[in-house]
C-alpha cells in the first residue's frame, strides 16, 4: 500500500506504521512485522511480512521528504509517494 492513488496525506502521518483503518495494517515508509501462530501441542508457525511503500522513481530516490506540513491536498505534493 502506498502509491499515488491512496491517502498519501493520512499514510505520511503513520511514517513509522499503524492502523490505518480497522484490519488493515500500513507498514510505514518501509517495515516488517511477524504474525505467529501458536496451538497448544502444536509447533509454533511464524509469518514475516515485509515492505517499502511508494512508486520508484529514480529522480526522487536521493532526496529527502520536502513536503511541508500540514499535507494540503491543493499543493503539488506529487513526490510525496515516491521511494526514499
Amino acid at each position: 500500500m502506498g502509491g499515488n492513488h491512496e491517502a498519501s496525506n493520512y499514510l505520511r502521518e503513520l511514517h513509522y506504521g499503524g492502523w490505518a483503518a480497522e484490519n488493515i495494517y500500513f507498514l510505514g515508509v518501509s517495515g516488517v512485522v511477524n504474525i505467529t501462530k501458536r496451538e497448544p501441542g502444536k509447533e509454533t508457525q511464524t509469518l514475516r511480512i515485509g515492505g517499502i511503500s511508494g512508486i520508484d522513481k529514480g529522480f526522487d530516490f536521493k532526496r529527502g521528504y520536502h513536503e511541508p506540513w500540514p499535507f494540503n491536498p491543493n499543493r503539488n505534493n506529487k513526490s510525496m509517494y515516491h521511494v526514499r
